[in-house]
């Protein structure tokens, strides 16, 4: 069993912070949705260039922030979508909505792992 405590209980090889964003179609015509997943440590540098309106998501991987997971026209993405994303993410639909910190509740999954790790048959 790993060492929880190596390399692979760092938060960028355990877990996605998954996103919603929006934008504007090149061309000017037309809204898009996109579903990413950010690494935890580039969560703050995604953010700030989301927010200057300076995120280019056909660089998005290459950049380093992680994954688009699916994208496509409109101002939302169909319900179905969002519940296949959810369920790839082994999330409540509602957790994808809700103004959590996504760093707090990452730091809080690699305890439980740890502590799992220390414990693997739970006591017994």
């Amino acid at each position: 069993m790993p060492d929880a405590n190596s390399t692979t209980a760092q938060p960028d090889n355990i877990s996605r912070i998954v996103m919603l964003t929006y934008g504007r179609m090149q061309d000017g015509n037309g809204s898009y949705w996109c579903y990413v997943a950010v690494k935890p440590s580039q969560y703050d540098r995604f953010m700030a260039r989301l927010k200057a309106g300076t995120l280019d998501l056909h660089h998005y991987e290459e950049d380093g922030f992680g994954e688009i997971i699916i994208s496509g026209p409109g101002l939302l993405p169909p319900p179905e979508v969002t519940r296949d994303v959810a369920k790839m993410f082994k999330a409540n639909v509602k957790e994808l909505f809700t103004d959590a910190d996504p760093q707090s509740a990452i730091a809080r999954k690699i305890d439980a792992l740890k502590k799992k790790a220390e414990n693997p048959t739970g006591g017994a």
